[in-house]
């Protein structure tokens, strides 16, 4: 590796570094503000539907930017800066008693995450074609971590600046913001190369569907099962915020440790989740991970103190990890290799559609009433209900061809027993005492002890 390339790499950890801390900062204290200025649980559900929509709406304008204009270093730029100067209205509603602050917010919020989804086809695109292909998995790997190590980091930070209100969270993630930003300059733009290998065409046609639906189908169902059980998450996942603050009301400070804490699980769990994808396959975890994930809720209604809050986001974070991972293993090898940008972005915009919709499904509830529950228990119980009907889909998904042998000779009621056993602790101590390689080598020692006493058995 060059001199040059590694310039530019740690640029990009940097940048990653700098940028990610600063958007999950006003993302984490951004629904806590709008309670602080007398924001209501249905407009705290509004505020993510607003997001999510202008995910949506950002998808097709982002990608025709980059077919259209030569440098992708520009959009970048143009989306990074806009998305941060839409933080400024959050930080004057923080500092000032300003009229209609919930409106503000959410107009606001809404416009930075347009942004946001602007420049991502760009950015993806730049990144891939600057980080050459035999060291990506390996560099990125270790980007994500010192990423998610910098976000705990500066989550840590904003729970003791939370003492001193909203305004010195919001200007320390301006700061870090345009902290990346500036480093952005330094990466350097490379020229686009368009290779097309099939025309792009726009078609309803009923039988064009059935056919893509055929030769998709692996595809197409786990697009459904992913609906399907976003929608039951949503119903309750942005309500988490409002039950912690209002119902129990732990403090801003608490919030923002809890927050921390599932960050920090979710980082110690990336590689344990890795491991156990290599040895089950991607739909075994994608499973088990759902299964955490569908009886959390329900385990909110019985949280009453902050350690129970902090045990349950470190293990929501933990089942969200595996989701993310098996959900990206899958989705890269159920789409078709020629057409996988086109197939990626479907899967999005279903994604972001069905956040929508679990959202408003939540919201209704909250206006309606709690009826015979408190409004936020009943919202849990229908979350965890929709979510384990959502899983009956995934027997339809077929799991992925494995280089070293079927996984069906693993279940996952085996998986299971291992995941809430000792082994994800064990394997956590392991890694924080700086033991982890010799560990890998003592595995690989007894595994090739097995392998000759198989082999000698197999000649005698």
């Amino acid at each position: 590796m060059n001199a040059a390339l590694q310039r530019v790499l740690r640029a990009l950890t940097l940048q990653g570094a700098l940028g990610n801390s600063s958007s999950s900062l006003v993302g984490t204290y951004l629904p806590a503000l709008a309670l602080a200025r007398g924001a209501t649980g249905y407009q705290i559900g509004l505020l993510t539907m607003v997001q999510s929509l202008a995910s949506v709406l950002a998808q097709l304008p982002g990608a025709k930017l980059v077919d259209t204009f030569r440098s992708r270093k520009a959009i970048w730029l143009i989306g990074t800066a806009g998305q941060r100067l839409f933080w400024i209205p959050l930080i004057l509603v923080a500092f000032l008693p300003l009229p209609e602050p919930i409106t503000i917010i959410l107009i606001a919020s809404g416009c930075a995450q347009f942004m946001t989804m602007l420049k991502t086809p760009a950015w993806t695109s730049l990144v891939a074609d600057l980080v050459p292909l035999k060291i990506r998995g390996r560099y990125f790997g270790h980007r994500n971590t010192i990423s998610g190590i910098a976000t705990v980091v500066v989550l840590s930070i904003g729970a003791f600046l939370v003492v001193w209100g909203f305004a010195p969270i919001l200007v320390l993630a301006l700061v870090l913001g345009f902290a990346s930003l500036v480093i952005t300059f330094s990466i350097p733009d490379l020229k686009l190369r368009r290779r097309y290998f099939y025309r792009p065409t726009f078609s309803v046609s009923w039988v064009t569907a059935q056919r893509s639906f055929a030769v998709n189908r692996n595809f197409y169902w786990f697009t459904v099962f992913t609906m399907a059980f976003t929608i039951g998450d949503f119903v309750a996942r942005p309500y988490y915020a409002v039950y912690m603050l209002n119902t129990l009301a732990i403090g801003f400070d608490w919030y923002g440790i809890a927050v921390a804490v599932g960050f920090l699980a979710g980082i110690l769990s990336q590689s344990y989740w890795g491991k156990m994808a290599d040895r089950f396959g991607p739909r075994a975890i994608l499973a088990v991970a759902c299964i955490l994930s569908t009886i959390v809720p329900l385990f909110w209604i019985l949280a009453q103190n902050r350690l129970a809050i902090l045990l349950l986001v470190a293990v929501d974070n933990f089942a969200l990890a595996g989701i993310g991972l098996a959900s990206f293993i899958l989705l890269l090898g159920t789409s078709p290799h020629t057409r996988r940008t086109t197939f990626v972005a479907r899967h999005t915009m279903a994604s972001e559609a069905a956040i929508v919709i679990g959202t408003f499904v939540g919201g209704l509830v909250l206006l309606s009433g709690g009826w015979f529950l408190s409004d936020l228990h009943l919202i849990f119980l229908i979350s965890a209900a929709v979510s384990a009907v959502a899983l009956l889909a995934l027997p339809f998904v077929k799991d992925l061809p494995s280089k070293r042998g079927d996984y069906s000779v693993y279940n996952t009621r085996n998986l299971f027993l291992e995941l809430v056993a000792v082994s994800p602790v064990r394997s956590t101590v392991v890694r924080l005492r700086g033991n982890f390689a010799s560990f890998r080598k003592q595995q690989f020692k007894r595994n090739e002890r097995n392998y000759i006493y198989r082999a000698r058995s197999s000649v005698w």
